[in-house]
């Protein structure tokens, strides 16, 4: 079978995707989060070694879900190896949609749209990396022997940029807080997406009705 390009029409990747689930969209403040249902739907400071600037990127957040009680379920090894190979394959895909993977935090990895290399459509990129990452766990248990649930958060906005120790790429900022909330807030198999991003993709994603945060 013949893999979808990235480079395929945008609005029936998204459309079958979406049409399987519910979206959502809420007004919290000023800050406005959409949710989609895909089949179910402190950082420490470190010294920049170049001058900051400020970007405009689109932050995504994907967290496995029940991670304590897969550590009760399988051994310490078994367990060890198939987040690895899990998280390598996550990387793989928010790489090839045009993400950097900025760092990894307990179960969670973030990946920013827009750094080093800045492209117009990179909230649409981030949001596809989303879908496809909630694909990969739809299908994980052919590769390894235990179920995956994530849930994502995405949000856009103006950051500080600058490269940490080893060239890593490094965001600060509001919206990365956001869409940290936005993913902590969401249930199992969901994305809840940002106001901008939002905004930024309507044309090619079916949001829904409005979802309250906590």
């Amino acid at each position: 079978t013949r893999r979808r390009r990235w480079e395929d029409p945008p609005a029936a990747f998204f459309r079958g995707l979406l049409d399987r689930g519910s979206g959502s969209t809420e007004v919290t403040g000023s800050t406005e989060v959409a949710c989609l249902a895909a089949d179910n739907c402190a950082m420490r400071s470190r010294p920049s070694t170049l001058a900051m600037e400020r970007r405009f990127v689109t932050i995504l957040f994907a967290d496995i879900v029940g991670s304590t009680e897969l550590a009760a379920s399988y051994e310490p090894e078994q367990l060890r190896q198939g987040l690895a190979d899990v998280f390598a394959r996550i990387s793989q895909l928010l790489t090839s949609h045009g993400g950097t993977v900025e760092k990894f935090i307990g179960d969670a990895v973030m990946a920013v749209f827009g750094v080093p290399q800045s492209h117009d459509d990179d909230a649409e990129r981030a949001i596809r990396a989303a879908l496809a990452v909630m694909e990969l766990a739809r299908n994980v248990e052919s590769w390894v022997p235990f179920p995956i649930h994530f849930r994502i958060g995405v949000n856009s906005g103006e950051v500080a940029t600058g490269t940490g120790e080893g060239g890593q790429f490094l965001v600060t900022g509001l919206p990365v807080n956001l869409a940290a909330r936005f993913y902590t807030a969401a249930e199992p198999g969901e994305i809840l997406v940002g106001r901008r991003p939002r905004a930024l993709t309507s044309s090619v994603v079916g949001y829904g009705g409005p979802r309250s945060l906590p």
